[in-house]
């Protein structure tokens, strides 16, 4: 499968890897060179600099794309089902690119601070409070709810779960990623909502 990666990805996933075993600064461009079976001079063509593979291993393992998808056009109104939605296609993602999560965690200081906007949590926290603000106007969320505060909750308890379950024993997490969606999205809808979400939600 490797041999059908186009030199791109080759070069992406090489650094990825050499990243995630020695940290950003320790690796060269004449290293990522060599790790994806090219010439340095290819990995400037296709990247400007190591910054550059780094940026593109972001885009690359965002869920941006996805949840834009989602909240533009595939929601529901039913705040339980959309936040299902949502959660349920959050998690493959990152569980796809846990790699990649796990080197943004590790490597803090690599982008300066104007460009931490530009990141996945960012956007995510946009999309959030435009779908609240929504519901809130069509009287939908109870009158006391805090749009930002809520925001903020879902996508940190969603994030809290994903990094628990790949750094810590299964001890400490021990149920199933469906389970914890299903039962965490259903918790949170019943907080927002005006009442109770029925058993045939």
């Amino acid at each position: 499968m490797e041999d059908n990666l186009s030199t791109a990805d080759r070069i992406i996933q090489a650094a990825l890897k050499l990243m995630i075993e020695k940290g950003f600064a320790a690796v060269s461009m004449k290293d990522i060179a060599a790790a994806a079976k090219t010439c340095e001079m290819t990995v400037f063509r296709h990247f400007s600099s190591k910054q550059g593979v780094l940026e593109a291993v972001i885009e690359r393992c965002s869920f941006v794309p996805s949840l834009k998808e989602i909240f533009e056009n595939k929601l529901t109104g039913n705040l339980r089902t959309d936040l299902l939605m949502i959660s349920s296609t959050y998690h493959q993602i990152k569980e796809k690119n846990k790699n990649a999560v796990i080197l943004l965690i590790k490597e803090k200081t690599f982008l300066a601070a104007k460009d931490w906007e530009k990141l996945p949590p960012y956007h995510f926290k946009r999309f959030m409070v435009a779908y609240l603000k929504d519901l809130e106007s069509q009287g939908k969320l109870s009158a006391d709810v805090n749009i930002e505060v809520a925001a903020l909750s879902f996508i940190t308890m969603n994030f809290g779960f994903f990094y628990s379950k790949i750094t810590l024993d299964r001890r400490f997490v021990d149920i199933s990623t469906k389970t914890y969606i299903e039962n965490s999205t259903q918790l949170f809808a019943k907080a927002l909502l005006k009442c109770e979400i029925k058993n045939d939600v």
